[in-house]
């Protein structure tokens, strides 16, 4: 079996669902996570590390690396930083096969029941939308791809001395989307004609909704825009399933909907990414539960009649607009010069 060690530098508050997320890595009991962190994370399970570093540290040692100043003025600007992992952290992860980063609002399913050992043999980049990505240890062409990658008009030197974040982790601005053109026949990013394995939830909508799922989304998007220059991102006209919740199942997660004749459907997933929504917590129980579009709560019986009515319930449009609307009335605060 393969090995694999994914990466996960945090600093700053850790999100209401870092329990799950965290217990939902460990259930993978044969892949290898470190945590990189000055809070206070512990775990029992033989596949997680976590190592105490300060973010100056942090900044220290890539700096020591690569021979100039890093510009950082927030924390989002780690996510640039992302592709950089393998490198920064070469000591921890040198006898690995693959090695890998992730965030941290999302639930993990069973990682190796989609990233088999025939995936891992045959390619060096995995997947590639910044959420869960593995890259092979022993890769010849990763180095060369990462210094000559150009990100939102950012070259490899001027994407560390800038604070700016320039999405140089993520495709279709990054190293990965740099690295699938250049090698597409070494680079599996999951995604099929019909849909993709992982649930990706925009931000933009109160609702559970990933848009490369919903074919009438999927018409007007930038994964369409962009297909001809990303061919795995075609896709094709399909049944999806309305009205969809997340439920956890020991290791396993699936995606449960209502399909066209108006029944229970489900399918499994490597992962579900929440794109920092807030949601509440009001399960504790972290190997059994269920996620619907505002808070983790305690698994049930699911019928079409109760998934409509989390769908449309209050509460969900409450905080997502209510979030909206603050942002805009901060920026046109700071547009008006108002403290």
């Amino acid at each position: 079996m393969s090995s694999i060690r994914i990466i996960l530098p945090y600093y700053g508050k850790l999100p209401v669902n870092f329990a799950h997320w965290l217990r939902s890595a460990e259930l993978n009991e044969t892949i290898d996570f470190l945590i990189v962190t000055d809070l206070a994370v512990t775990s029992s399970a033989s596949n997680v590390q976590v190592v105490n570093i300060s973010l100056e540290q942090f900044l220290e040692r890539m700096e020591t690396l690569y021979g100039q100043k890093i510009a950082f003025t927030g924390l989002h600007k780690l996510c640039d930083f992302k592709p950089l992992y393998g490198e920064i952290f070469a000591d921890y992860v040198r006898d690995y096969d693959f090695w890998g980063y992730c965030d941290c609002d999302m639930i993990f399913g069973d990682i190796r029941a989609f990233i088999t050992e025939d995936i891992l043999a045959a390619y060096n980049s995995i997947l590639g939308l910044g959420h869960l990505h593995l890259q092979r240890v022993a890769d010849p062409l990763y180095a060369e791809v990462v210094r000559t990658t150009v990100s939102k008009g950012h070259t490899f030197s001027q994407m560390l001395s800038t604070d700016r974040t320039t999405g140089f982790d993520e495709m279709p601005f990054g190293v990965n989307a740099h690295y699938y053109k250049l090698h597409p026949q070494f680079t599996w990013t999951g995604f099929t004609p019909t849909g993709h394995c992982f649930a990706d939830l925009t931000k933009y909508s109160p609702l559970f909704r990933d848009t490369f799922h919903i074919y009438k989304r999927y018409a007007g998007s930038f994964y369409a825009r962009m297909s001809d220059e990303f061919p795995c991102w075609k896709r094709e006209p399909g049944p999806y399933l309305r009205c969809t919740v997340y439920q956890k199942r020991g290791v396993k997660l699936f995606e449960v909907g209502i399909d066209e004749q108006g029944q229970i459907a489900e399918r499994e997933v490597l992962y579900a990414h929440f794109s920092k929504r807030q949601v509440k917590v009001s399960e504790n129980g972290r190997e059994h539960y269920l996620l619907i579009p505002n808070a983790i709560i305690p698994d049930r019986e699911l019928t079409p009649c109760y998934l409509r009515r989390v769908e449309w319930r209050l509460s969900p449009y409450a905080a997502f607009y209510g979030k909206r609307l603050k942002q805009r009335f901060k920026s046109l605060r700071k547009k008006l010069g108002i403290s």
